[in-house]
Parts: C-alpha cells; structure tokens; sequence
C-alpha cells in the first residue's frame, strides 16, 4: 500500500485547471519542515488533486496556509545538467485539511474531500 500523510505549508499559488474531459485538476507545492540534529530542513513536494477536492482547495487555500494532506507519494529522480541525481517527491492528494489554531477559527473551512484521479492523469515515468 502506497500511502502518505503529512502536515505543511502551501508555497506559491495553487495553480487550478481542468483536464480534457473537464476534471478540476490542482497543482501546488507544499513544505514539509523537520528536524535532524537539531538543525531544520525543509521537504519540498509536488502535489496534484482531482475533481471537488482541487476545486475546494483551490477556493479555500492560500501561500502559507498550514494544512494536512494524505495521498499517494510517487518519487520522481533524473540527472540535471551537472549530471547529478536529483529526486523530486510527488503527491497525488486524496484528502486534505486545514491544519492548527487558524482552521479551528475559520468556520468556513472544508471537511476533507475524497476523490479519485481520472484515467486522464498522466503519471511520472522513472
């Protein structure tokens, strides 16, 4: 089972589009931030959502909205032009939600949405 659950920020704008059969399609970068040694890191991950969810989220989410996101995690490595290996994680989202003491205050915000991705979802090849 393929499955991932985190809670981040959204970084930049949430791009929202239709597919060619007219499914709402969402795009949006999402940090994850951790610790290791005590010293912070962030996690960068590429996130897609489908059909009402991409809608809602798009409608509802703002640049630096803490928000939780469960889905399925797809890596995605290749060689840039100092041919070294960099991998990209990917996200299709199935569920989300606002997350922290801004999503108990805004009464306005969505319960978690889930939908599945259409056959026209183009996935990343290796």
């Amino acid at each position: 089972m393929n499955s991932i659950t985190l809670v981040g920020n959204v970084a930049g704008e949430v791009e929202l589009g239709y597919t060619a059969q007219g499914t709402a399609m969402a795009k949006f970068t999402l940090a994850e931030n951790t610790f290791y040694d005590g010293e912070k890191a962030t996690n960068w991950f590429g996130c897609t959502m489908f059909g009402k969810t991409a809608e809602a989220f798009a409608a509802n989410a703002h640049v630096g909205a803490a928000i939780f996101v469960s889905g399925k995690l797809t890596p995605n490595a290749y060689l840039n032009k100092q041919n070294e290996v960099i991998v990209r994680n990917y996200i299709t989202v199935s569920e989300w939600s606002f997350a922290g003491a801004k999503a108990a205050a805004k009464e306005e915000a969505p319960a978690p949405v889930a939908t599945a991705p259409k056959a026209a979802y183009k996935a990343v090849k290796r």
